[in-house]
């Protein structure tokens, strides 16, 4: 049987037939489209759950990289400080000669 006569045969119902296939087919495409919506929904969620935990995992190892930085950085930087900063005798003298 073909679709357009088919089509034809429903046609020629009465108008409470055709509305009962009326409300078949839409209820029939609806739940389509809900089932379809509702899969990439769940897609969407757990998509997005593996992003924010590859974010999660990329900015602790960031945190961890400057946390070495700063172990491994912060002494150096205070023994390099304190040999360019000069004492209180040298400030001292450094005040005097400029008056």
């Amino acid at each position: 049987m073909d679709i357009f006569e088919k089509i034809e045969q429903i046609r020629e119902k009465p108008e409470h037939i055709r509305r009962r296939y009326v409300f078949i087919c839409v209820t029939i495409s609806m739940v389509l489209v809900f089932g379809i919506w509702m899969m990439s929904l769940k897609n969407s969620f757990n998509s997005s759950e593996k992003i924010i935990k590859e974010e999660d995992r990329v900015q602790m190892i960031q945190e961890i990289e400057k946390i070495k930085e700063i172990e491994i950085s912060a002494p150096v930087k205070t023994i390099v400080e304190q040999e360019e900063e000069p004492d209180a005798e040298e400030e001292y003298e450094l005040f005097n000669l400029s008056q």
